[in-house]
């Protein structure tokens, strides 16, 4: 009985590494998908983009720059409809800067005036 709160100590500080190393890796997963999304829409690969973002989101969907990044690729994947969606999110998120930006890039798109990646 005397090394039973030495063993809770130990036990805990397992579950803690485990939590923590989970959690890194997690991270580690999602900056790989995010990599993996914009290197597909710079190729004009916008499916593949879009699901890597959406990858990412289900991480961590506050994340203002991949939801704004998933919004260009439901652009030019032409799916404006998504992409206003996105727009909706990232006001959402209190993030007015990135859903003008957005905003911006729907506007061009309707115009024709949107450039190629």
């Amino acid at each position: 009985m005397r090394h039973r709160p030495v063993r809770i100590l130990i036990n805990g500080s397992i579950i803690l590494s485990v939590v923590i190393s989970f959690s890194a890796c997690s991270k580690i997963k999602g900056v790989y998908h995010s990599y993996q999304a914009n290197k597909a829409l710079d190729k004009g690969d916008y499916k593949t983009a879009i699901s890597a973002y959406k990858e990412v989101l289900a991480m961590d969907s506050k994340d203002a720059s991949v939801q704004y990044n998933l919004g260009v690729a439901y652009i030019y994947n032409k799916q404006a409809e998504k992409a206003e969606a996105q727009v909706q999110k990232l006001r959402d998120l209190n993030n007015d800067q990135y859903a003008e930006l957005l905003q911006e890039v729907i506007e061009k798109a309707a115009a024709g005036s949107l450039e190629k990646l």
